[in-house]
């Protein structure tokens, strides 16, 4: 799924969990960053507040998301911490503790079965 959201302007797009319909979200700026407000109609009509902060070394991102469907409602924060290595080093360093992308997925078949789509 790819979305893109307009400062201050709504914008429509395809929802995010793939059900029917389409959402609507609009982009502002807060200190420190960007919240993207989220609204879906039926079914399981919704929203939900993404807020994107960036600590003031750059070295932190939290993200906020706030979801409502009906009467129930959720919120979780998950920060991010930049990392000091490159990408070529960040996979080199994945691929020699979990293996090649083919031998990643196939333990994971291993595990859970071939996935039948």
């Amino acid at each position: 799924v790819t979305e893109k959201s307009r400062f201050g302007t709504p914008t429509t797009g395809s929802r995010r969990d793939l059900r029917s319909g389409r959402q609507t979200t609009v982009a502002a700026q807060v200190p420190g960053g960007v919240h993207v407000d989220m609204s879906w109609g039926a079914p399981l009509a919704g929203s939900l507040r993404e807020e994107y902060v960036l600590s003031a070394d750059g070295e932190r991102m939290a993200v906020t998301s706030c979801i409502r469907i009906g009467k129930r409602a959720a919120d979780a924060t998950q920060v991010y911490r930049r990392s000091g290595r490159n990408k070529s080093d960040f996979l080199a360093s994945q691929r020699s503790s979990y293996g090649g992308m083919e031998q990643v997925l196939k333990s994971q078949e291993d595990k859970f079965g071939k996935i039948k789509y």
